[in-house]
C-alpha cells in the first residue's frame, strides 16, 4: 500500500555507530595531546641558588687623622678599648673614647666602612694583628650596639688585644 502522505524516508545511523565515532575521537586527542606532550623538552629541575654580592672596594688614601676609629672591648676585661684607642691615636688616627661591646668576642677584628680597606689593614698591622683581621663593616649592633655616625673604622678588641691594656 502506497501511502502519498508519507514522507521518503532517510537512511539514519544507528546510535550505536555515533558512540563509537565519538570515542573514536576523545580517544585520538588524549593520544594527540600525550604524543605532543612527550615531544617538549622536558623542565630541568630547578636547583636553589644563593648570589653574593660583594660590595665595591674602592681604596682612598688619606691620612690617618682624616680616619675615625672606634673601638669596642669585646674582652669582658677593663679599659681594653681605652688602651687600644689611645696607641692608635699615638699612630695618628682620630680615635674616638673606647666604649665596652655588648658581647665577648672570641677573636679581634677591624671592620671598615667601604673605600677604607687599607686603612683597616694598616691598623690590624699597628696593633699586632694579622691583614685578615680587617674585614667590611657588618652593623653587627648585639656586638657594638649604636656605632656613632662618621665611624669609617671599628675595632672589635678581643682576646689578642687585652695585653694592650
Amino acid at each position: 500500500m502506497t501511502n502519498a502522505d508519507e514522507t521518503p524516508r532517510t537512511p539514519r545511523r544507528p546510535e550505536r555507530l555515533n558512540g563509537l565515532r565519538a570515542g573514536i575521537v576523545v580517544g585520538a586527542t588524549f593520544v594527540l595531546g600525550i604524543l605532543l606532550l612527550a615531544a617538549l623538552p622536558s623542565p630541568t629541575p630547578s636547583t636553589p641558588t644563593t648570589t653574593t654580592t660583594a660590595l665595591p672596594t674602592t681604596t682612598t688614601t688619606l691620612a690617618p687623622e682624616k680616619v675615625t676609629v672606634q673601638a669596642y672591648n669585646a674582652t669582658g676585661g677593663g679599659n681594653v678599648a681605652t688602651s687600644v684607642s689611645q696607641d692608635l691615636a699615638r699612630h695618628g688616627w682620630n680615635t674616638l673614647s673606647g666604649l665596652d661591646a655588648l658581647e665577648r668576642s672570641p677573636t679581634s677584628t677591624v671592620r671598615y666602612a667601604p673605600g677604607f680597606d687599607a686603612q683597616a689593614r694598616t691598623i690590624a698591622s699597628q696593633l699586632g694583628l694579622s691583614p685578615s683581621a680587617a674585614i667590611p663593616y657588618v652593623a653587627d649592633l648585639a656586638l657594638t650596639g649604636q656605632v656613632p655616625a662618621g665611624t669609617d673604622i671599628v675595632v672589635i678588641c678581643g682576646p689578642e688585644l687585652a695585653t694592650l691594656s
